[in-house]
């Protein structure tokens, strides 16, 4: 009777053992990062034959608690740790993942921050901030709208005037947030609108090259056959007292932090005013006799020439030689005006005086007189 007794209690015992389950876990605890003084519930869910048992441990160290939560109530950072809960029925034990506990003393500040700059055009910008504090998180936003990055730095590739404006990056942890703002600018980089133009001046006067440019904080250099002139930094260049052979090229160099532009080489000329290199010569000629007046000039061609009588203009006279013909009892006095694009200057003048025959205005009369009268 007792042998059928013990078959009985083996065969039953064997399929409850071949039927119950293995503990799993459904649900894990999560990292949890927390202000001080919080409370804070850490739950596992688990599936598996009854009854299931729960073991919590701290940095691997037993803590007990046989239950499916873990509580912690006005927290300080002395709990912080690496937890994980095993949980275990008559079949197996099956552990959770290994989570965080952080306990935050105090909101984070931000310890530095990217100045707010102008930056070129096309180039790489990095702007950054620097929290102190636990356990922090970034998050920016870019002239109000949020952006999706969370670190601590934005980089922006090839900079344009679309990424212009206002950053602002909040630094939080669990017992609050600071933030900063950070501008950024475009630099323009140089471009010639106007450049500078040759011209065409007389010997001693004075010349103003002109050079018309965009862009920001701009900067000039002028040269005078590709060397620097020290000091012309603006976008004038006056040249005063243009001395007569003066033959560099002229060109502007236009600056800044971005780029740098050079406008063409253009030229200077320099005009000299027509100096008379002939003179008329004064001379005496007989009525109806003629003679030829000559002089001439040199300087910046074209010369003109114009001849004057007396002060009055000669008509037709515009070569550098005057024909002139004698007139009864006359004295005239000739000189040359010389005519180019830097004055007028007059030659001498030349005396012309008509020289008369004899003329008897009164004729002997005839008379008679004796041998040695006079």
């Amino acid at each position: 009777m007792k042998t059928y007794k013990l078959f009985f209690l083996l065969l039953f015992a064997i399929p409850l053992k071949l039927f119950s389950q293995a503990p799993s876990i459904i649900s894990q605890p999560g990292n949890k990062v927390v202000c001080a003084g919080a409370d804070v519930i850490f739950a596992v869910e688990a599936s598996g034959s009854t009854p299931l048992e729960y073991e919590w441990f701290r940095n691997s160290t037993s803590i007990g608690n046989n239950n499916d939560t873990l509580a912690f109530y006005n927290v300080t950072n002395s709990v912080e740790g690496t937890y994980y809960c095993e949980v275990r029925n008559s079949v197996d034990t099956a552990q959770t993942t290994n989570f965080q506990f952080t306990v935050v003393t105090a909101a984070p500040t931000v310890a530095s921050a990217s100045p707010d700059s102008n930056y070129c055009s096309g180039s790489y910008v990095q702007i950054s901030v620097t929290g102190n504090g636990e356990a922090l998180n970034y998050s920016w936003s870019y002239n109000g709208s949020p952006l999706s990055t969370i670190n601590p730095f934005i980089s922006i590739n090839n900079f344009s005037a679309s990424d212009t404006g206002n950053y602002v990056c909040t630094v939080t942890n669990a017992c609050g947030s600071n933030d900063t703002s950070i501008h950024t600018g475009l630099i323009e980089t140089p471009q010639i609108i106007t450049p500078p133009s040759s011209q065409s001046v007389c010997a001693g006067e004075n010349v103003s090259f002109n050079i018309q440019a965009s862009g920001d904080n701009l900067q000039y250099q002028w040269y005078e056959d590709s060397l620097p002139v020290s000091s012309a930094t603006d976008s004038v260049f006056s040249i005063q007292n243009v001395p007569e052979g003066y033959s560099d090229f002229i060109s502007c160099e236009v600056y800044n932090s971005c780029g740098t532009v050079t406008s063409g080489q253009v030229s200077l000329t320099v005009n000299t005013q027509a100096q008379v290199t002939a003179h008329p010569i004064s001379t005496s000629i007989c009525e109806g006799q003629s003679v030829t007046l000559i002089s001439t000039a040199t300087g910046t061609q074209p010369i003109g020439i114009q001849w004057f009588q007396d002060g009055s203009p000669v008509i037709d006279s515009v070569n550098n030689s005057l024909t002139v013909t004698a007139l009864p009892n006359d004295t005239s006095y000739y000189y040359a005006a010389f005519m180019n694009t830097c004055g007028t200057i007059f030659s001498d003048s030349a005396q012309i005086t008509t020289n008369m025959p004899p003329n008897i205005f009164q004729h002997p009369d005839d008379a008679d007189i004796c041998n040695g009268d006079t």
